[in-house]
């Protein structure tokens, strides 16, 4: 009897349609069940080989799946230890922060490293962190970052695995709105080629990028190019001619900043083939500066003059005023014909003078 109650049941529902919210109910236990097998067979491929990127990002992609909106955790603790995140200034007329994105850390007691994609704004006013959880990129460094109007805009980086057996780099762009924290991916054509440790600065409503490295493993290159982003166009467009004059020799951890009409550059890291040996290279710090006409898209080399800086790569340097400041970095230091490596880290302080460009030496006083 209770069969066939079951069945003229099924006939009445297949008859009248089915029933309102079940088919999405039963989809959306399809999907859980399908990401969580697809969950097993990522850690399954994890556990015989931790060095697989495919995998790692796989099993990122379905962990951010599984966030529903986005969080804002107020007065956290400060970020956790890292090296090559993103780190620009914002100011509005509520306050000055300053937005944190990514980076990477070397854990030296178990040999792994650890490539983040969290966000953290810094109220420097009040001097408190706040975290952000939201869907977006996944984990990167030495990608670079820069504020326009409300929006923080991430491009290119890398991801490694955790014994750095393998790499990616990118060379997408990504879009966070500073104030629903939501991201967008958006689509360009064209632009610079994969990589990471380039530099980018904002310029009138465009960026410029300059620079970088890629490494897969069994190749590294270095790079020399020079790129311009139009904010409302979303088109890159490659700028300035090598060939043509002065221009600045490949390289990526510089710094770049923008005064006026007119960005100067400094310093950077390069690797060389060796001279009598094709499978030897060397890293090279560089001590150069450079300005670049913003109109003319023309380089200048800068004499060097007074007490300046020397080779080093990954420091900091901000114009204030009719100054720069520059501090810090580390250069390498290389013996038996790059058998032994060791590196220099440094906390001296220099300023270049923007009027007479030359360089001096400057020190830290203790607030009185």
């Amino acid at each position: 009897m209770g069969s066939g109650r079951d069945k003229k049941k099924k006939a009445q529902e297949k008859k009248a349609g089915p029933t309102a919210g079940k088919g999405a109910e039963k989809t959306e236990r399809k999907t859980k069940a399908n990401e969580v097998k697809k969950e097993r067979r990522t850690d399954k491929k994890l556990a015989g080989d931790e060095d697989d990127i495919d995998a790692l990002l796989e099993k990122f992609a379905l962990e951010e799946k599984q966030l529903k909106s986005v969080e804002v955790i107020n007065d956290c603790d400060p970020p956790s230890a890292r090296v090559n995140a993103s780190f620009v200034p914002y100011i509005t007329q509520r306050g000055s922060e300053i937005i944190m994105y990514g980076g990477e850390f070397s854990d030296h007691t178990r040999d792994k490293v650890y490539v983040y994609k969290d966000i953290y704004r810094f109220n420097t006013d009040k001097q408190r962190w706040t975290q952000i959880i939201s869907k977006g990129p996944g984990p990167r460094c030495a990608h670079q970052a820069f504020i326009h109007k409300s929006f923080m805009f991430v491009w290119g980086g890398e991801f490694s695995s955790p014994n750095q057996e393998r790499f990616q780099h990118f060379r997408d762009l990504w879009r966070l709105d500073l104030t629903t924290h939501e991201w967008d991916q958006l689509p360009l054509k064209g632009g610079p080629s994969a990589r990471s440790g380039h530099r980018m600065v904002y310029h009138k409503g465009k960026a410029l990028l300059f620079g970088g490295f890629y490494d897969n493993g069994r190749d590294v290159k270095y790079y020399n190019d020079l790129w311009e982003l139009d904010l409302s166009e979303m088109t890159w467009t490659s700028v300035g001619n090598p060939s043509s004059g002065p221009w600045p020799a490949a390289r990526s951890g510089c710094q770049m900043m923008v005064v006026d009409e007119q960005m100067y550059m400094y310093g950077g890291y390069v690797k060389d083939k060796d001279d009598e040996d094709e499978d030897l290279e060397h890293g090279k710090a560089h001590d150069d500066m450079w300005c670049l006409d913003l109109k003319a898209y023309t380089w200048e080399r800068i004499k060097k003059a007074g007490m300046a800086p020397g080779p080093r790569c990954s420091f900091a340097m901000v114009p204030h005023k009719n100054r720069a400041f520059l501090f810090g970095g580390v250069s390498d230091n290389e013996t038996k014909r790059g058998e032994d490596l060791s590196s220099e880290f440094h906390n001296d302080l220099y300023t270049f003078n923007f009027t007479n460009r030359r360089w001096f030496a400057a020190q830290l006083r203790a607030p009185k």
